[in-house]
């Protein structure tokens, strides 16, 4: 059995769910999943220049309407709950919690 750690900042889609789930072929894989919530404005200029580096420029407009700090943890937590769910749906084990 394989045991994974996935570090994410929002919820994995279904090309993430299937591109991790099917990584190790059959073998069974269990997932932990841990999911930051957006931080402060600093964190938010960083995450922009992130986003122009790797020429995600519609990524980088949005940055601004991204909730953060303590408004982000309901959606973190929402997000992380999407993810996890996700991955046992696609018959794997996984547990995740919020990180700081």
């Amino acid at each position: 059995m394989f045991t994974s750690v996935l570090m994410i900042e929002k919820a994995l889609t279904s090309a993430d769910v299937e591109f991790v789930t099917t990584l190790h072929g059959d073998e069974p894989v269990t997932f932990h999943v841990l999911l930051q919530p957006r931080g402060d404005q600093a964190d938010r200029l960083l995450r922009a220049i992130d986003d122009i580096a790797l020429g995600e420029l519609d990524e980088a407009v949005r940055e601004r309407e991204t909730p953060e700090g303590e408004d982000a943890r309901s959606v973190g937590q929402q997000a992380l709950d999407v993810s996890v769910q996700a991955l046992r749906a696609a018959g794997s084990r996984a547990e995740g919690r919020l990180v700081e």
